[in-house]
């Protein structure tokens, strides 16, 4: 039930190569969402959450937008109705405790108190698991595998 200050940092999707990077953004709400277009040709971004659906035209490279979402929402998709195969997933949570990971898998999620947790991940096609994790003097490692 803690309140957490919002993360003042932005994540930046950009679309680059007729790809969207990362292919999974993680982001607090609140938390500034910059959104480019790094091609020189027409995007569009059509995010789909349960709330606040979006749909914006990015015709001009280097053009930029700011989203902000109010509301936790897990799993929403993000696409491009010009290139069908762009596609990429968010994720907003109320806390500041979430990473996407690495090239390699790797992550780290800074600042957690003490104490036991439960650490889900979630993978956009493989789904999700879960595993319990203990955080003393600032530090803890856990580990999953995805079957897929």
């Amino acid at each position: 039930d803690k309140k957490w200050d919002t993360r003042d940092d932005e994540v930046v999707l950009d679309q680059q190569g007729c790809l969207y990077h990362p292919r999974v953004i993680g982001l607090q709400t609140s938390q500034p969402l910059v959104i480019k277009n790094s091609d020189p040709l027409l995007h569009n971004v059509h995010a789909m959450p349960k709330r606040g659906e979006f749909n914006m035209a990015m015709p001009t490279q280097d053009m930029k937008l700011e989203k902000k979402f109010k509301k936790p929402e897990l799993g929403f998709e993000i696409k491009c109705d010009v290139h069908a195969w762009m596609k990429a997933w968010g994720y907003v949570v109320e806390h500041p405790f979430f990473a996407t990971t690495g090239e390699d898998g790797s992550f780290e999620i800074a600042d957690v108190p003490a104490g036991k947790y439960t650490i889900e991940f979630v993978h956009p096609t493989l789904g999700s698991q879960e595993a319990e994790v203990t955080v003393t003097d600032g530090e803890a490692e856990v580990s999953t595998t995805f079957k897929g």
